[in-house]
């Protein structure tokens, strides 16, 4: 289908087209739909539009149970009447969409507006001292002004080997080696970039194959890590302008699930980024814990998953509630 609409000629290209059409799928078919909070209209849009950082709001749950939201930015930056949900994650590198120069990704229709950038893309490169002197932000630096930008700490694309994080510090591998990064250090970063969104720095392990007692750590560490970032935003003008995603752990203990989402759930963030999924087809266990994860989490708040995923899958992730 993408190949024969002229807009599949690389991989890249059709991944891009497969999430924009799942998307198109939802929103077109959702039924039952019970209204929550009241869409944004020409009214009370423009109190949104004018607000410090960004807001969601759930618009419905359709019978399946796919949530229809809107993610609304500060006046400041693009994407119109906001982002609507569910939507996916534009995959990019130092700020751009392998394989796409910027004028290229311009002209294609239907792209996504949330833009995903990756902690190991660009720690060394800009960096924090480049765009610190560059005092614009990432929004102008990467020329992406009209997109929701949202940082990573790691990259889907390159999962990390296990074992190196730290009790103070995670491990962030780019092309120059290992980056042991601290709250300190991620936070410096966040500032000079200045991105829609960010998630919080986390102790991720892989989907299966660890030990109680590294997933435990794994937990208590993502925690303290997300303590931390909080107490230094409340100082920081500029990390309040920008959302907090915490980090759901627990690998596949489903009681340390619980704990790290019942207890991020506490805390005053702006959404959750459920980690160390591997969304396999015909996972089932996977799914139950998704929608385990879903069922302890504020229903007024974002809910973001990462990894590469078919249609299918993406399917499965978004009839569990996440956005």
């Amino acid at each position: 289908l993408s190949a024969s609409l002229g807009l599949g000629s690389t991989r890249s290209q059709r991944r891009t087209f497969s999430c924009n059409l799942a998307y198109l799928f939802f929103r077109a078919f959702s039924s039952e739909v019970s209204l929550g909070t009241s869409p944004p209209t020409s009214s009370n849009l423009g109190s949104w539009a004018t607000c410090r950082q960004m807001r969601f709001m759930l618009e419905g749950v359709s019978g399946h149970g796919v949530r229809l939201g809107r993610l609304l930015l500060p006046g400041s930056q693009g994407c119109g009447q906001g982002v609507e949900t569910p939507a996916s994650l534009l995959y990019t590198r130092v700020g751009v969409v392998p394989h796409l120069t910027n004028d290229v990704l311009q002209s294609v229709p239907g792209r996504p507006p949330a833009v995903m950038v990756t902690l190991p893309t660009v720690y060394e490169t800009p960096g924090a001292e480049v765009l610190e002197r560059y005092q614009q932000g990432i929004h102008s630096f990467f020329n992406l002004q009209d997109h929701f930008l949202y940082l990573s700490v790691q990259d889907p694309h390159a999962p990390p080997p296990n074992g190196y994080n730290q009790e103070k510090s995670t491990s962030v591998w780019t092309n120059g080696g290992r980056h042991k990064v601290t709250v300190k250090d991620h936070l410096r970063l966040v500032e000079a970039f200045q991105p829609s969104a960010f998630e919080c720095l986390c102790d991720s392990v892989p989907a299966t194959g660890n030990k109680l007692k590294r997933i435990r750590k794994s937990v208590d560490r993502t925690l303290k890590f997300l303590d931390e970032t909080l107490a230094a935003r409340a100082s920081s003008e500029v990390l309040q302008r920008c959302g907090l995603l915490g980090a759901i752990e627990g690998s596949e203990v489903l009681e340390e699930r619980r704990r790290s989402a019942s207890e991020t759930a506490k805390r005053p963030v702006d959404g959750f980024v459920l980690e160390g999924f591997d969304l396999r087809p015909g996972c089932e266990s996977q799914r139950e814990v998704i929608q385990t994860i879903t069922q302890l989490l504020p229903e007024e708040k974002l809910r973001v998953i990462h990894g590469v995923c078919k249609p299918a899958e993406i399917f499965d992730a978004v009839e569990c509630g996440v956005d």
